[in-house]
C-alpha cells in the first residue's frame, strides 16, 4: 500500500523533475502548522546525472519548489521517538530547524530510511546525524547486529556512525572525470579502459623504484651537509652567549637611567599641576581692585545705574568664597588668611546693604502711608502699589544675593517689608470693604425709588423722588412659604441686581492689586517658584538689566508720594492678563508671604460673605466660584482666599435653600373659602426665574439642580398636606390646581424634566379623582338596573333571556327610563356645573377642562347603558328619552350660559 502511495506521489511530482535531469528516489507528503492553520507540502529526495543527491521542499498548492538542499547540507534528522512510543512528527536541521508531520509513522520511517541509505555514501564528516529513532530501524541496512547495536546511545538520543564505505572526494571525482574524458572508449569498453590503466600504473611503479634507487647517494650527501650545519650552529651559539654577557651590564645601566628619567618626568608633571592649581586658586579667590573698592567704600544705591556694578562686585565676592577646595588645601595659612579677608568684605558689604535697604523700606512706607488714600468718589477700588514696586524692584538681584549668602540678614529685611506693608494693606483693606458696604447700603436705599439701567449698571431715580431717597431699609429674607404679594417686590429685584453689579466690581478690583503684589514679592524677595517660572524670571531680569544699563528706563525719584501718584498706570484688565501669563504654580513660600501681607483680606472677605446671606448667597456663590477659577489659573494665594469664602457662601446658600424648604413645611392653608393656588406654589415660578438668571452659565449649577429637586418634592408633599388641612375645598381640587400650576411653571422654565412629568401625572390623577368622586352617576337608577343585567350575563344567562326575568323585564325597564327625561338630566347637569364652579378658583381657569372631562365620563356611562339595551332588549322598541347629541347640546348650553 505504501509502495502504491509512493508511486502515485512520484507520478504527481514527475512534471517538476524531468527524467533526463532527475530521478526521484523517494517522496512524502508532510503537514506544517502555522498560526493555527495547516499547510501541506512535499519532501522529495532526488539524484541528478552526476549522482548527487538533493532534498526538495515543494508546495502542494502550485507544485513550486520552495527550497532545495544538498544531502551533505543536512546536519541532523530527529525522529522524535521516545522509547517504544512512536510519533508522526520529525525535524530536519539544515541552516535552521524545520518541523514537519508525516501522514503515518510507516511513511515517515520509510522516507528516513531512504535518507539514511544515501547518507552512508557520504564522507564520515559529512554524514547525517540521526537521533531519537528506534534501535531496529536501520538493522537491515547495516547488515549485522553489531552495527545495529551501535545505534543505541546511552541517553535519550541515539547516534549512528557508518564507517564501512569511503566515498570519493571532490578532487578524486574531478580527476576520474578528466581521465574518462581523455579516453573516449572508457564508457563503451570498460575492459580495454581497465587494461590501459593497469599498464600505466605498472609503468609508474617502475619509474618510482628507479628514482628511489638513484636518490640514495644524494641522501648521503645531504646528511653530511646537515652535520656540517650543526657544528657551525654550535659555534654560533657560543659566540652569542659571550655577546649576551657583555650586554647584560649595559642593560642594567640603561634600566637605572630609565627609572631616573621616569622620576624626573613625574616631578615635572607634579610641579606643573601644582602651579596650575595655585594659579587657579589665586585667580578665583582674588578680587580685582575695582571690585574691592566698590565693596569697601560706603554704598550709594540711589541711582539704578550703580546697582549692576555693586551686583557684579558682590557676585565676584560670592564666587571667590564659594570655590571648592580640597580639605588639605584649606589648612594652608595663605588660604585661611584670604578666606578671613573675604569674609570681612562679605560682612561689611552685607551690613552696608542691609542698612540701606532698611532705610529705603522705612522711607517708602512712611511716604506711602502719608499720601492720599486709596478710594475716591465713593468707588470701592483697592489701589495697586506699582510705584512702590518700581522703586524697589531694581534691588531684587541684591536681595537674591543676600538670600544665598546671608540668610539671617535677608530674613530680617523680608520681615521688615512684611511688617511695614502688612499694616498698610490692613488699613487699605478695611477702608476698601467699608466703602464697599457703604456703597451697597446706599444703593439699597435708592432701589426703592428707582430703576436699574442694566446696560450701564447704574440706577435711574424716579422723577418725583429726586434726590430725597428713603432711608436705608433692612434686608429681609423672602421665603417660598410667604404670602405671594410679599415674596418679591420690584424694589427687591432692583436691589439684588445692584448687589450683583457691585459684587463683581469688588471682586474684580481685588485681583489686580493682589496679583501685582504677589509678582513683586516673587521678584524682590526671590521666592521659590517652579523651574519654568524661575527661567522666565531670569529672562525678564536680563531684559531689565539691559534696559538699566542702556538707560532706557527712567530712574525712580522718591521725593514724595504725590509725585509717585502722578505716574500713569496700565489698566486693570491689561495688568491682570499680563500677570496671569506668569507663574501658574506658586510654591508654599509664596503662599506664606501673601498670607502674612493679606491676613486682613481673609478676615474681611469672610465677614463680607457672612453679612450678605439669604438670597444674596446665590450671587456670592456664583461670583466667588467664577473668580476662584480665574485666580486658580493665575496660581495665586488669592485662589485659596476665594475658596474659603466660597465654602462659607456655599454654607449660606444651603441654609437659604433649607429655609425655603422649612417655610414650605411650615406653611398654613389660606383662610379664604376657595383654596386656589398655594403661596409657595405661586412663589416658586418667580423663585426659579430668579435662580436661573443668577446661575446661568455658572459652574455651580449642579448645586442648584440638587436643591431644585428637593424643593419641588417638598412642594408636592406640601400640596398634599394642605389639601387635607384646608377643609373647605375638596382635596382633589387643591391638588389638581396646584399640580397644574407646577407643571405649567416647570414647562415654561424648561427645567426638571422628571419632576415636570411627575407633576403632570399628579395633576391628571387629581383631575380623574375629582371627576369620578363629584360627577358620580347622574343616571343612578339606570346604572343600578343595568349593573344587575350585567351581573346576570356574567353568571351565564343569555343576553336574549335577560328580558324574561321579572326583575329585569321590559316593563321594569320602561319604569326606570321614565324617571330620566331629558329636561331632568339637563337640570341635574346645571346643578353639577354650579357645584364645580363653586369648588374651582379662577386663578388656573380649569373649569372648562373639568367640565369637558365630566362630559366624557357621562358619554361613557351613556354608551355602556345603550350597548346593554341594544343587546338584551333588541326589538322591544325601548330607548332612552335623550341621545348623545342631546347630551352634547346640554353640556354646551350650560357652558355658554355661565
Amino acid at each position: 500500500m505504501i509502495d502504491d502511495r509512493v508511486t502515485q506521489s512520484k507520478k504527481l511530482l514527475a512534471p517538476l523533475f524531468p527524467e533526463d535531469k532527475y530521478r526521484i528516489l523517494d517522496c512524502i507528503k508532510v503537514e506544517k502548522t502555522k498560526n493555527r492553520k495547516k499547510k501541506y507540502s512535499w519532501l522529495a529526495l532526488t539524484t541528478d546525472q552526476n549522482a548527487k543527491v538533493y532534498l526538495h521542499w515543494i508546495k502542494e498548492k502550485d507544485l513550486s519548489r520552495k527550497a532545495k538542499w544538498k544531502l551533505q547540507d543536512i546536519k541532523t534528522v530527529d525522529l522524535k521517538s521516545d522509547g517504544d512510543k512512536e510519533t508522526v512528527d520529525f525535524e530536519i536541521h539544515v541552516d535552521r530547524v524545520f518541523k514537519w508531520t508525516a501522514p503515518t509513522v510507516a511513511e515517515k520511517e520509510g522516507f528516513v530510511r531512504c535518507l539514511y541509505r544515501y547518507s552512508r555514501c557520504l564522507p564520515k564528516n559529512e554524514q547525517i546525524h540521526f537521533k531519537n529513532c528506534r534501535s531496529d530501524l536501520f538493522e537491515d541496512i547495516l547488515g549485522t547486529s553489531d552495527l545495529a547495536a551501535k545505534i543505541n546511545a546511552p541517553g535519550s538520543e541515539r547516534e549512528l556512525e557508518v564507517n564501512e564505505y569511503q566515498a570519493l572526494t571532490e578532487k578524486e571525482e574531478r580527476d576520474l572525470e578528466s581521465l574518462m574524458v581523455k579516453y573516449n572508449f572508457a564508457i563503451s569498453d570498460a575492459e580495454a579502459f581497465t587494461e590501459k590503466l593497469n599498464r600505466q600504473l605498472a609503468s609508474i611503479d617502475a619509474t618510482n623504484v628507479h628514482a628511489i634507487m638513484e636518490s640514495e647517494k644524494k641522501v648521503e650527501a645531504l646528511m653530511t651537509l646537515f652535520d656540517t650545519v650543526i657544528d657551525e650552529a654550535s659555534q654560533l651559539e657560543v659566540k652569542l652567549d659571550t655577546y649576551d654577557n657583555l650586554l647584560r651590564e649595559v642593560r642594567d645601566s640603561v634600566m637605572r637611567m630609565e627609572e631616573k628619567d621616569a622620576v624626573i618626568h613625574v616631578q615635572n608633571e607634579n610641579i606643573l599641576k601644582l602651579r596650575t592649581l595655585v594659579e587657579n586658586i589665586v585667580n578665583k579667590m582674588d578680587l580685582s581692585h575695582e571690585h574691592r573698592m566698590i565693596i569697601v567704600n560706603p554704598m550709594k544705591f540711589e541711582s539704578e545705574d550703580s546697582v549692576p556694578r555693586y551686583l557684579e562686585a558682590a557676585t565676584a565676592l560670592e564666587q571667590a568664597m564659594s570655590i571648592e577646595l580640597h580639605p588639605d588645601l584649606k589648612e594652608m595659612t595663605a588660604i585661611k588668611d584670604q578666606m578671613k579677608f573675604l569674609d570681612s568684605l562679605m560682612q561689611s558689604f552685607t551690613r552696608n546693604l542691609s542698612h540701606y535697604l532698611n532705610d529705603q523700606l522705612i522711607k517708602i512706607s512712611v511716604d506711602y502711608g502719608s499720601g492720599r488714600r486709596t478710594l475716591a468718589a465713593g468707588e470701592a477700588v483697592l489701589r495697586k502699589h506699582d510705584l512702590v514696586h518700581d522703586a524697589l524692584r531694581h534691588y531684587s538681584p541684591l536681595m537674591a544675593w543676600l538670600k544665598r549668602n546671608n540668610n539671617s540678614t535677608y530674613a530680617a529685611i523680608k520681615e521688615r517689608y512684611l511688617d511695614r506693608f502688612r499694616t498698610i494693606y490692613h488699613k487699605e483693606i478695611l477702608v476698601f470693604f467699608e466703602q464697599a458696604n457703604s456703597k451697597l447700603r446706599f444703593e439699597e436705599s435708592r432701589s426703592a425709588s428707582g430703576t436699574l439701567d442694566t446696560k450701564k449698571g447704574t440706577l435711574v431715580l424716579n422723577a418725583q423722588e429726586g434726590a430725597s431717597s428713603t432711608p436705608t431699609k433692612s434686608r429681609t429674607t423672602f421665603l417660598l412659604g410667604m404670602a405671594s404679594e410679599q415674596f418679591c417686590t420690584k424694589e427687591d429685584a432692583v436691589a439684588r441686581q445692584l448687589f450683583d453689579l457691585i459684587l463683581e466690581c469688588i471682586l474684580t478690583s481685588l485681583e489686580p492689586a493682589y496679583l501685582s503684589e504677589q509678582q513683586f514679592c516673587i521678584e524682590f524677595l526671590d521666592l521659590t517658584t517652579t523651574e519654568k517660572a524661575r527661567r522666565a524670571e531670569n529672562v525678564q531680569m536680563s531684559v531689565e538689566s539691559s534696559e538699566i544699563s542702556s538707560g532706557s528706563r527712567t530712574p525712580s525719584k522718591f521725593t514724595s508720594v504725590d509725585d509717585l501718584d502722578s505716574v500713569s498706570h496700565t489698566s486693570s484688565d491689561e495688568m491682570l492678563s499680563r500677570l496671569k501669563k506668569r507663574d501658574r504654580d506658586v510654591s508654599l513660600e509664596v503662599r506664606d508671604v501673601m498670607a502674612t501681607l493679606f491676613k486682613t483680606l481673609e478676615d474681611e472677605l469672610n465677614k463680607f460673605v457672612a453679612t450678605y446671606d439669604g438670597v444674596y448667597s446665590m450671587y456670592l456663590l456664583v461670583k466667588l466660584c467664577h473668580h476662584t477659577i480665574q485666580t486658580e489659573d493665575a496660581g495665586s494665594y488669592l485662589c485659596k482666599l476665594y475658596g474659603m469664602a466660597l465654602v462659607n457662601a456655599k454654607r449660606n446658600f444651603d441654609q437659604f435653600m433649607g429655609a425655603h424648604m422649612a417655610s414650605i413645611n411650615e406653611a398654613k392653608p389660606p383662610r379664604r373659602n376657595k383654596c386656589g393656588i398655594l403661596s409657595f406654589v405661586s412663589n416658586f415660578g418667580e423663585f426659579a426665574t430668579q435662580c436661573e438668571a443668577v446661575f446661568k452659565g455658572s459652574d455651580r449649577r449642579s448645586d442648584l439642580q440638587k436643591w431644585y429637586s428637593k424643593i419641588v418634592h417638598a412642594i408636592f408633599d406640601g400640596i398634599v398636606r394642605l389639601s387635607v388641612e384646608h377643609g373647605r375645598t375638596p382635596p382633589e381640587v387643591v391638588c389638581m390646581e396646584n399640580y397644574h400650576h407646577m407643571f405649567t411653571g416647570l414647562y415654561e422654565l424648561r427645567i426638571l424634566e422628571d419632576e415636570r412629568k411627575e407633576a403632570k401625572e399628579r395633576y391628571q390623577y387629581a383631575l380623574k379623582s375629582y371627576v369620578t368622586n363629584y360627577f358620580g352617576r347622574p343616571l343612578e337608577k339606570l346604572n343600578i338596573f343595568f349593573e344587575g343585567v350585567q351581573a346576570r350575563i356574567d353568571t351565564g344567562t343569555k343576553k336574549s333571556d335577560v328580558c324574561f326575568i321579572h326583575q329585569y323585564s321590559k316593563s321594569e325597564l320602561r319604569k326606570v327610563i321614565k324617571e330620566f327625561p331629558g329636561r331632568e338630566v339637563k337640570r341635574g347637569l346645571e346643578a353639577l356645573y354650579k357645584k364645580v364652579e363653586k369648588h374651582l378658583s379662577p386663578e388656573e381657569n380649569l373649569l372648562q377642562v373639568v367640565w369637558r372631562h365630566m362630559q366624557d365620563e357621562f358619554i361613557r356611562q351613556y354608551n355602556s347603558i345603550q350597548a346593554l339595551l341594544e343587546t338584551c332588549y333588541s326589538g322591544s322598541m325601548i330607548s332612552l328619552e335623550f341621545s348623545i347629541d342631546d347630551l352634547l347640546e346640554y353640556f354646551s348650553d350650560i357652558a355658554k350660559q355661565h
